[in-house]
């Protein structure tokens, strides 16, 4: 064993170059799998834990079981040489080890609370196994404090002290699925550790597989704001779109050209509006503060609440668009194109089209949903909704709402009948009957 924690800063530095220590991974979904595949393809030997049987034979046989450009091919590459190994087996996986990755997902309870479970019993199986010279690097989005107020005393109660005995940093993970390999590239690493070696050793291991080098923090909980504050600015900033395209549909004035006309500022960033906005972070992240921060944060309270309206303000707008061809919701067959919360990732995770499809239930339509992700029997278990093959659910549609654009729903109205009402949530349909804010 490497005993990392334990080396001077030049021994460190010639066992990263040799590749000369062994990399486990909790937690091999969406982004676990992919960072443990590049620790693999640069050289590392790597041991990929999960809880899940499927995903532990599938990695184990080279399969994925979610696209990701780039992966099949370095999966199958290191599973074959031998770099990547996977298992159930999370004692095997800590005491193989000598840097440890911890990136299981963290999200929202039924009150909307953080839900820490998965990261506290990672850390504690950690704590129980853990030994002297070891580094643990947690990459999960936290709240503001965790890595130092709630897991370093979880680990310390295996009787070492962080610091002295073993490292800690907490490197927050900044990939995107679809882009997950080209993100590698592009961005440096964040990296906050306790101390400046659990820093310096992080940043060494973590340069191997990220060409641009690292973004050296003071302190873990820098880096766990910088995670945070990135999403939280994207979130307020849309909200301040949607808020905008609220304003354009008052005034008759299509937010579109507003935003292109905006942005010809270099000064200037204006995102786009929208019907929703889902996924496992932008909706989640604030939440991680609420209740937490004495300021009580007004402004990303607004801009939360203003995009979580966006569903029922899109629904509203095929309710009016309805009217004007004096139909109602109530008894008419509305088609939702698109499912996932955003084109080719295959995730529903906090998808407007869910809520939609409640609303829309509510109010007494006849409700289908298509996406081409996923199969009939999916799209209806997960909805509630009717779906089946595209041609047929539009047949008899008194109107589309697009969550989700794909390529194939930019000739919709060659599919549907003339007096079908489109509602575009995205924006992107020229020939839609109404879009949000134009």
């Amino acid at each position: 064993m490497a005993c990392l924690f334990r080396l001077t800063e030049e021994e460190i530095g010639r066992k990263v170059q040799k590749r000369d220590f062994t990399i486990c991974v909790f937690g091999l979904g969406r982004m676990g799998l992919p960072i443990a595949c590049a620790f693999a393809d640069v050289g590392f030997r790597v041991i990929g834990v999960d809880v899940d049987p499927e995903v532990v034979r599938n990695v184990s046989s080279g399969k994925t079981c979610f696209d990701e450009p780039e992966l099949d091919e370095k999966l199958a590459k290191v599973v074959k040489n031998g770099k990547l190994t996977a298992t159930l087996d999370t004692v095997e996986g800590v005491k193989k080890c000598d840097f440890i990755v911890c990136i299981v997902p963290l999200g929202l309870d039924e009150k909307k609370r953080p839900d820490l479970s998965s990261t506290i019993q990672v850390a504690k199986i950690i704590s129980k196994n853990l030994r002297k010279g070891q580094v643990v690097s947690f990459q999960t989005t936290l709240p503001i404090g965790i890595t130092e107020d709630l897991l370093k005393p979880i680990l310390e109660k295996s009787g070492l002290k962080a610091g002295e005995d073993f490292g800690l940093v907490y490197a927050p993970e900044r990939l995107m699925a679809g882009h997950v390999f080209s993100r590698f590239r592009e961005l440096k690493k964040i990296v906050g550790g306790i101390d400046q070696k659990s820093t310096f050793i992080a940043g060494e291991i973590y340069k191997t597989i990220y060409p641009s080098g690292t973004e050296i923090v003071e302190n873990p909980k820098t880096a766990e704001m910088i995670k945070l504050a990135a999403g939280l600015w994207r979130d307020v900033n849309i909200a301040f779109a949607n808020e905008m395209a609220k304003i354009a549909d008052e005034h008759g004035i299509d937010i579109t050209k507003v935003v292109n006309a905006v942005n010809t500022s270099p000064r200037r960033i204006m995102l786009k509006p929208g019907c929703g906005v889902g996924g496992h972070c932008i909706p989640v992240y604030p939440y991680f503060l609420f209740n937490k921060v004495k300021s009580g944060i007004p402004l990303i309270r607004a801009a939360r609440k203003t995009n979580e309206s966006m569903p029922e303000y899109t629904v509203n707008l095929a309710e009016k668009e309805l009217r004007k061809k004096s139909k109602e919701i109530e008894g008419s067959r509305i088609v939702i194109l698109g499912l996932a919360f955003r084109p080719h990732i295959k995730e529903i995770v906090n998808s407007p089209t869910l809520d939609m499809v409640r609303l829309l239930n509510k109010r007494g339509a006849t409700v289908f949903v298509f996406d081409p992700l996923f199969g009939k029997d999916e799209v209806e278990k997960i909805t509630g909704a009717r779906s089946g093959a595209l041609v047929d659910i539009l047949k008899g549609a008194d109107c589309v709402i697009i969550s989700t654009m794909y390529g194939m729903f930019e000739k919709i109205h060659e599919k549907i009948h003339p007096t079908c009402i489109v509602i575009d949530g995205r924006n992107q349909l020229e020939e839609a009957d109404k879009g949000i804010g134009r």
